[in-house]
């Protein structure tokens, strides 16, 4: 059911809930929101999605085993918006959540931003709880370019890294200066200020206690692995000599620094890319191609691979690479770990600190001839993959749907919010 205006039509009740912003891109974050919206909904809340376009919605059905659609109500601000402008989209996105808010009076509002001035300005005058599930701190972009000084220096670097294609050419550049333009005219004030404060992983939470002095929560995202655990049971005969990676295809994500590490093993795995692909993407995989002939390395790709046939791909590899910069957490290692892959993640982010713990869960490195000793050392011993197998599975529980939302009603009860 979607909501027209006038917005007033709506029956105003106490447990009135608000989530957003959706965007028209499908990723981990909207998969948080939805799973966000199931909790809700079964703690009897009457849900409202709000989001940019009617189009935010469709590629949300069913992630969470049926229709969310039938049970909620949506509310956007445009009939159709394109695929593009991904850091754009969540600002737009805020309009639509300050709009409902502003017509009708919800108790709950579960944004996954720092929010909006306007936004903070209803909260402050209007009796409503307001949640904010930081995936990542967009105001420590500003910083970066305003005053890089205020910035940790172990997360000065990750964040340059990970934005570093929004300075390749000059069209990202305009991209780049037009989404912080906008970034600093919407931030509030203070954009941790909230009666709830989470972060989705131990890394950010850092990042956060190191720019505003503030301890947020930490919920790590949901992720639902039961259609993966029936792979780990394959045992390293069964399985290829090759390493997998799963993410976008996209250069932040690091696939050429794979192709160069295995050139230099000794055991040479096949390597093989799982990944979502746009028009745009096309042009990355001809140079990952190219680069892998030139370094005598098979690749693989399985490209928009259906759900379904993902845990089967994943499930026939032998080790996982993740090699992004500063990953805000890592919802594909997860998955990867749940199929009894052990994991080589690099040495930053929330991939390090969250999920491997360290290297108490799965091996890290920093180095491409680091990398492609990892490989070998997993891949030449078989009672040593299953060890690291093991740990992966067993690591991989502990971020279920489940605890995902005893973690967080237990943060709302503690806080009188629910």
């Amino acid at each position: 059911m979607t909501l027209g205006d006038p917005l007033m039509s709506i029956e105003r009740q106490y447990q009135l809930s608000v989530v957003g912003p959706f965007s028209t891109i499908t990723g981990g974050a909207e998969v948080v929101k939805v799973r966000i919206v199931d909790i809700l909904l079964r703690h009897n809340y009457d849900v409202i999605l709000a989001g940019l376009s009617r189009n935010s919605f469709p590629n949300l059905r069913n992630i969470i085993g049926y229709n969310v659609f039938s049970h909620v109500k949506t509310y956007f601000l445009m009939p159709w918006f394109p695929q593009l402008f991904g850091l754009v989209q969540p600002l737009v996105g805020l309009k639509a959540i300050e709009r409902f808010v502003s017509a009708c009076n919800p108790s709950l509002v579960i944004i996954d931003t720092e929010g909006s001035k306007t936004l903070d300005k209803l909260w402050k005058t209007k009796e409503f709880a307001l949640i904010k599930y930081v995936n990542f701190p967009h105001s420590a972009l500003l910083m970066m370019e305003h005053d890089p000084g205020k910035i940790p220096s172990q997360y000065l670097t990750d964040i340059r890294g990970y934005s570093r294609k929004y300075h390749s050419n000059s069209l990202w550049k305009i991209y780049w200066k037009s989404y912080l333009y906008m970034l600093e005219r919407i931030l509030p004030q203070d954009p941790v200020e909230a009666d709830a404060l989470i972060a989705n992983s131990k890394y950010i939470a850092g990042l956060i206690k190191g720019l505003y002095d503030t301890e947020p929560s930490v919920i790590h995202p949901p992720v639902d692995t039961s259609n993966l655990g029936h792979y780990s049971l394959n045992p390293f005969e069964a399985r290829k000599n090759a390493v997998a990676m799963l993410g976008r295809l996209s250069s932040e994500k690091n696939f050429e620094e794979v192709i160069e590490a295995i050139s230099q093993t000794e055991v040479k795995p096949v390597l093989r890319i799982i990944g979502a692909i746009t028009r745009r993407g096309w042009s990355y995989v001809e140079f990952l191609s190219k680069l892998a002939r030139k370094k005598k390395v098979k690749v693989e790709f399985y490209l928009n691979l259906p759900r379904e046939e993902l845990g089967k791909v994943l499930g026939s590899c032998r080790v996982f690479v993740h090699a992004t910069r500063g990953e805000h957490f890592g919802i594909a290692i997860v998955e990867a770990m749940a199929t009894g892959l052990p994991v080589i993640v690099h040495k930053s982010g929330g991939q390090y600190m969250d999920i491997v713990e360290e290297g108490r869960y799965g091996l890290y490195y920093s180095t491409i001839e680091e990398l492609a000793e990892k490989i070998d050392y997993v891949l030449s011993d078989a009672s040593l993959w299953s060890h690291y197998s093991m740990l992966a599975v067993q690591r991989s529980k502990a971020f279920s749907p489940d605890v995902f939302e005893e973690r967080l009603i237990s943060l709302l009860k503690a806080k009188s919010i629910i």
